[in-house]
């Protein structure tokens, strides 16, 4: 387990804009975790977000498909905003290899990222990205419509739990979803959570023991 150190920066006052917000009431949110979700947290030793007490809490949950490693950076606000990061390798690779984060926490200024959040509207996106295979392509003989989609086999899975007061909403995003741009970069949803992502990844890398 490696645990980040946790960064701060005083508010000075409380006008701050966070958009619209969509979500589900306590109770529904609960419904909707699995025991995924309540095993990831349990794994990095964090309460169930239904348990915080900070008035706004983002979770960004991150696992790459090809190592056995679990992290969750956080960014939560008290009466100040805060960023904090929880690390956990498992199934025996902690022998071998120790966790470097490609993007390391002391480089995230919690206000600053909060504002980004809220800039691609991280409280009113919908909880799946969806896909336009219905792209318009310009070729030599004139247009033509393309109902191919990008695709990858592994990557990374983003998970992103959020709270604000009483209202409780998850975000998925991927590597597939990434992929996609590349294909229809016009895909608004999908540009924006990859701008969410990149304010909180960590992009862990293991390195040898």
């Amino acid at each position: 387990m490696i645990a980040g150190f946790c960064y701060s920066q005083n508010v000075k006052d409380y006008s701050i804009y966070v958009g619209k917000v969509v979500g589900l009431a306590k109770n529904e949110f609960l419904s909707t975790l699995d025991e995924y979700d309540l095993r990831r947290d349990s794994t990095l030793q964090l309460n169930i977000l239904t348990d915080s007490k900070n008035l706004i809490e983002i979770r960004l949950y991150e696992r790459p498909s090809a190592m056995a490693v679990e992290t969750c950076t956080l960014l939560y606000f008290d009466s100040n905003f805060h960023v904090r990061r929880v690390t956990k390798i498992f199934n025996d690779w902690e022998k071998n290899f120790s966790a470097k984060a490609g993007k390391p926490i002391e480089n995230i200024k919690a206000d600053s990222a909060f504002y980004d959040l809220v800039k691609n509207g991280i409280f009113s996106l919908p909880k799946y990205s969806s896909y336009d295979s219905e792209g318009t392509i310009l070729t030599a003989k004139g247009f033509i419509k393309n109902g191919a989609l990008c695709g990858v086999t592994d990557g990374v899975s983003y998970i992103i739990h959020i709270k604000l007061q009483d209202v409780y909403k998850t975000i998925y995003f991927s590597s597939m979803d990434e992929v996609q741009l590349k294909c229809f970069p016009d895909n608004d949803v999908i540009r924006r959570k990859k701008n969410i992502v990149e304010q909180l990844e960590a992009n862990i890398r293991f390195v040898k023991k």
